[in-house]
């Protein structure tokens, strides 16, 4: 039996009873074959389990997780279509008429098995149903691993723009089986990379290098990540500070999807996205020459996009609607040296240059 690592993250302020302490987040091999070892039981003994996956998902591991937990409570095996295209008020719609035709009740939980759009709409479902149901995190792809299923943020997108309507919703637990992420072909582990590389820029120079020398599916390795992400959330449940230190490379990134109708994925947009950051902080005088180039380098090395050839004027319409525009400005996150950025709130007028000097224009 492997090690499980362990990293706990802290109570949402808000969302906090009295007895809430917080959730674990456990990382290891073989995990999800012994996935009630790891459910809480705060709040009661759960009765019905709600198995939340894209077909894909569903098809790879719904059997093994529901085998894992029918011991503990009946089971209810949910699938949607993926892609991010299905990331929608249709498929929120289908979970919660299943979860409701399935009589769940207030103490069921849903568990979100897939990567991090059926986390991210696995989780609005339980956030919405009777008004929030307990949730567990199974992500089944490094990009979920590593970023999106710690943070208890949920959403999907509109038409109008990417994860435009959603919720804060902690998870009860997090259970990472880094064993499942052998099912994903290099382009999908691409995605996580980017993330991974995103927090080592972050907070860490060591992360950094170790993403980059290949080590990201390591159980240590997206440990570290869990790690670095609790801290940030710990210090910013709802994102109205420091929290936006995760957004690195997402305002660039977020357009960049959604100008290529998201035939770019999420995470080649962000690692894109990273390295515009990284360029427009070099020629504003933030970063060093010697750090931008490491960081392009280490990006390009992953097999990642480094730039995007989408139009001007289509990234800069994107980026004025993307959700994190406040009035009349825009925060950026720029980074200073490897394992430090700073926000950089920017009105919304001078949007095209920092487009043109991110692009090297």
């Amino acid at each position: 039996m492997s090690e499980v690592i362990t990293v706990h993250v802290a109570a949402d302020p808000i969302d906090a009873t009295v007895a809430d302490s917080g959730y674990d987040v456990h990382v290891g091999r073989g995990l999800l074959d012994r996935l009630a070892d790891f459910i809480p039981l705060r709040g009661g003994t759960p009765d019905m389990f709600a198995i939340v996956g894209d077909r894909t998902t569903d098809a790879l591991f719904g059997d093994r997780a529901e085998a894992a937990l029918r011991p503990v409570a009946p089971c209810v095996r949910i699938a949607f279509d993926g892609g991010e295209e299905h990331k929608s008020l249709d498929s929120l719609g289908h979970i919660l008429e299943s979860m409701a035709s399935a009589h769940l009740t207030r103490k069921s939980v849903v568990v979100a098995l897939g990567g991090g759009i059926v986390g991210d709409v696995a989780g609005f479902a339980a956030a919405a149903y009777m008004r929030g149901v307990r949730c567990v995190q199974v992500p089944t792809t490094l990009v979920a691993a590593v970023d999106s299923s710690v943070g208890g943020k949920t959403a999907i997108n509109l038409a109008a723009g990417k994860n435009l309507a959603g919720a804060f919703h902690q998870p009860s637990a997090v259970i990472i089986d880094a064993d499942t992420l052998k099912a994903l072909d290099d382009y999908r582990i691409a995605d996580g990379v980017a993330e991974a590389l995103k927090h080592g820029i972050l907070r860490s120079r060591e992360l950094f290098d170790s993403v980059a020398s290949g080590h990201a599916c390591e159980p240590e390795t997206i440990a570290e990540n869990v790690r670095i992400k609790a801290a940030v959330v710990a210090e910013d449940a709802r994102e109205n500070g420091v929290r936006k230190i995760l957004n690195l490379g997402h305002t660039f990134g977020h357009a960049i999807e959604k100008c290529s109708n998201f035939e770019v994925s999420h995470g080649h947009a962000v690692a894109a996205g990273v390295c515009m950051a990284s360029r427009a902080a070099r020629v504003m005088g933030k970063l060093s020459d010697a750090d931008c180039a490491a960081i392009v380098s280490g990006v390009a090395s992953c097999g990642l996009p480094t730039t995007t050839d989408l139009k001007r004027a289509a990234l800069v319409e994107a980026m004025l609607s993307d959700k994190k525009r406040a009035g009349g400005s825009v925060d950026f996150i720029l980074p200073i040296r490897i394992g430090e950025v700073v926000i950089e709130r920017t009105p919304v007028e001078d949007i095209p240059r920092m487009l043109d000097i991110a692009l090297d224009l």
